[in-house]
Order: C-alpha cells, then structure tokens, then sequence
C-alpha cells in the first residue's frame, strides 16, 4: 500500500469498499509500537461547489464528535482521528481485533437459545448508551457486530459513512435513509428513524441466528404486515414475545429504544417467585398442670444475661462484656412422685392466688414458708450463729421460662437455666425473684418442698425476706 495518511497513519490493508466510501487498516507511526487502527475515507456521490463544502466541512466536524462521544462506551471503538485532506474526509478509529457476527453464522447457521439470550443482553447494553447520548445507530446487522476475543460483541460502522455520502449536505434538516435491507424498518426507509428503528434492526438479528433464516426470507402476514417467524420454533415463550415485540412493524408498538428493551428482556427472564404467606403466629400453649410430673430438666442450661427493661416487653438482648461475670452452679431437680403430686395441688392454689393478685397488684400471699426467728432470749453466742446460718433458696423451671435474681437492689443472675438455679444467702438480705414466658418456676427454701409458682405468659415477682415466714407474689 504505501500510502501515509495525515502524516502518520500508513495504510497496510484494504479491508472493503463499497459505494459510499473506502475502509482500509493501517498503524499509527505516532504512537509507541505503532498499534493498528482502521482508517475510513469517505466518498461522495457527487461533486460539492465551494460554498457547499463549507456545509459538508460542519457536518463533517458535527458528527466526529458524536463518534468522539460514543467512543467513550467499552463496546464502541475509540475515534482517534478525523482530518480532511487533498479533498477527501478520513475518520480513524481504534482497531476491534475479532469476528463479525456474519462470520460466525457462517460457519455455525444457528446460535443456541442462550447465547441468542447473551447477544440481545451485550447489543442491548450498547445500544442503551448510544440512545442515551441521543444518537441513532441506522445500520445494524450481523456485519457491523464483531465479538472481541474475550467474547463481548462492540458496535462498528456507525451511519456517518452513508449518511455522508447521500446527504445534500445543505442547510436543510432532510434525514437521510440510511441502512440495510432485510433489517431496515418501514418509517426509516421513509427517512424518519426512530430509536425504535435499531430496537427492530437488533431483533432481527437475533431471529436470524436462532432460525437461521436471512430477514428477507420471511414472510408477513398479508392482514397485519407483522412478520411470521416462529414457525417450527421450539423457544422459551418469553423469549419469544420480547422479540415479536422488537420487530412489529409499527414503531409505536415495538419498545421505544435500547434502554426498555434490556428492561423488558431481564424481566421476562426472571423466573416467577410464588408469593408466601407466613401464618399467624400460633397463641401461647396453656399451662397443663399434669405434664409438670414428667419434666425433668437435664442439660445444663445457657446462661444468658437479660435486661430488665426488655423482660417486661418478653424480649432478650444479647450478653454485654461489660457486665460483671457472675457465679453460678446449677443442679439438676430431682424428687420423688408424691413431692411432685404435692407441688400441683398446692401450684393449683397458687395460680388461682396469681390471678387474683394480677389484678389487685402488691396483693401479698403465703408461698413460702421460711424459718420462723425464734423468740426466746438468746446468748450472744447464739445471735452470732444465727446471723451465720446461710439459707438455701432452689428454682427450678420448665423449658423457656426466665428468671432474673436480685438482692439489696443489685442483680445477681439472669438467665434460663434448664437444670436449675440455686442460691445460698445470708440472713442480712432479700432476695427477689422475677418469673415468667410462657413456662413454670418452683422455689424451696432450705430443702423444704418446693412450691409452684405456676406460668403465666406475663412477669411475676416472689420477694423473700428473712425476717418474715411469707413471700409477696405481684408485679415488678
């Protein structure tokens, strides 16, 4: 070839040439190891005078910097050049290095469903950007798609070489038609393109590779000049209806532009989701007094601490670092039938009790029965033995029931101890128990027979004090 363009752009291969003007490849000896590029050198139809130049030299310049723009897109080649010389126009652009999309149908006829999926997904997304920058591609077809070698598919051959070569080049706004037949829509070989117009273009291209039919050998249908295309075609019916929708022959019913139509095609893909509906929640069980025989709790429980703010609402936060740890021993309930027998009848009397005290609240009533303080004078020996003799007060609870423990004000456990919880304290404090969720609480002060407190799906208090033989049962 031999020829150097612009000083810099020497010309290695003729690519193609056509009516409207001359495609060459060639390397820019300009930049560091002389990378490839396509040259293109634009060919009027006709002769210009000289004041018509000057219209030919604006939309010349009009329109390389709209291929400047669309460049910016990763699947549209840079424009690196364009420049006038001797009486010709040369536009440069980066050098795509791949395989049209013609040329792979030529090879295979046919692309599988999913990889037709995969076209429409890479020329929609093109073709989106170059709607959004206001631009109308015109010449959309299997030659002027060219899949990189990482396998993505990039827009070539923008409409600015026919458009150019056709055009008055005048003052006046008359579009020129522009594209392709087979893949041209009716309103742009009337001159009026509408984005819609590649929206029809891209379709076709992709019923041709998954019929393998050209667009000119399909037929209409002679009532409503829609094309008949699926015949003998076994496709996903969604699929389907997005590309009956692209090539309508009207552009009012297709999708308006790239954009709609990438929309359109992800969401008829997406596999319909039934819609679940939770049930209510069940209603807290009832306490049933005869199963307490045969609970025995007998894996040691997680010790969790709790708010007590939060138990009133029933609800748990987690543990804080913060919170100083506390010690506790657990032991596992054990005790014959009739102690069990006992501990309902008399948890029986203690829920009719709890119910009344719910509502009259600080109603005070008899649980436990503590050590009776003996009245008679005692040597100093003896105070000092009583003031030492610790009391033992065990709890036992069924499953999910929570007890928060607390003495002069402070709290000294938390939790939900599956095996039981039992602590040793001296007569100079009270203990307060706090109770409740939807399971029972038994108490024993010093191995006496342990009382039931019984459930009751809200919060229960039991103060023991060590100087009276009674608890107080109400609400914190």
């Amino acid at each position: 070839m031999g020829k150097i363009i612009g000083g810099r752009y020497d010309i290695i291969e003729h690519l193609r040439e056509g009516g409207f003007g001359i495609t060459f490849l060639a390397k820019d000896l300009l930049r560091p190891g002389q990378p490839r590029c396509v040259v293109k050198q634009l060919r009027p139809e006709q002769q210009f005078s000289k004041n018509a130049w000057k219209a030919v030299r604006r939309w010349f310049n009009r329109e390389a910097e709209t291929l400047e723009r669309l460049g910016r897109h990763d699947q549209i080649p840079l424009l690196l050049a364009h420049l006038e010389e001797n009486g010709n126009f040369y536009i440069v652009q980066d050098f795509i290095e791949g395989r049209t999309l013609r040329d792979e149908l030529r090879d295979v006829k046919r692309l599988s469903e999913e990889e037709v999926i995969t076209l429409l997904r890479q020329g929609l997304t093109v073709l989106s950007y170059v709607h959004e920058q206001g631009v109308i591609h015109r010449d959309i077809k299997p030659e002027n798609l060219i899949r990189r070698q990482d396998g993505v598919l990039c827009l070539i051959d923008f409409g600015i070489v026919k458009a150019f070569s056709a055009q008055n080049l005048t003052e006046s706004t008359t579009t020129v038609a522009v594209g392709t037949p087979g893949y041209t829509p009716y309103e742009q070989t009337c001159g009026k393109p509408y984005p819609a117009s590649d929206v029809y273009a891209l379709g076709l291209v992709a019923i041709e590779a998954l019929t393998g039919k050209l667009p000119t050998a399909l037929v209409a249908a002679s009532d409503t000049a829609e094309l008949v295309w699926q015949t003998g075609l076994h496709i996903n019916p969604a699929l389907a209806q997005v590309l009956t929708t692209m090539v309508r022959h009207h552009h009012s019913h297709r999708y308006a532009n790239g954009q709609a139509t990438l929309q359109a095609l992800e969401e008829a893909l997406v596999p319909a989701v039934p819609t679940v509906v939770n049930p209510p929640e069940p209603a807290p069980p009832e306490l049933d007094l005869s199963a307490l025989e045969k609970k025995h709790p007998s894996d040691a429980g997680h010790l969790s601490e709790l708010d007590l703010s939060a138990l009133e609402k029933g609800h748990q936060r987690p543990p804080s670092d913060a919170d100083p740890p506390i010690a506790l021993r657990t032991q596992e309930h054990s005790g014959s039938g009739w102690l069990m027998k006992l501990a309902l009848g008399v948890g029986i009397l203690i829920l009719g009790g709890a119910g009344w005290a719910w509502f009259g609240r600080g109603l005070r009533l008899p649980m436990l029965s503590l050590p009776t303080a003996d009245t008679s004078p005692q040597t100093e020996e003896d105070r000092e033995a009583t003031t030492e003799d610790p009391i033992v007060v065990t709890a036992n609870l069924s499953d999910k029931s929570w007890m928060s423990v607390r003495a002069d004000g402070k709290t000294i456990y938390e939790g939900t101890p599956d095996k039981g919880y039992e602590e040793t304290w001296t007569a100079e404090t009270s203990l307060v128990f706090i109770t409740g969720n939807a399971g029972s609480v038994s108490l024993a002060v010093n191995g006496d027979d342990p009382v039931v407190l019984g459930d009751s799906g809200a919060v229960r208090t039991v103060r023991i004090t060590p100087d009276s033989n009674a608890a107080e049962l109400g609400t914190p």
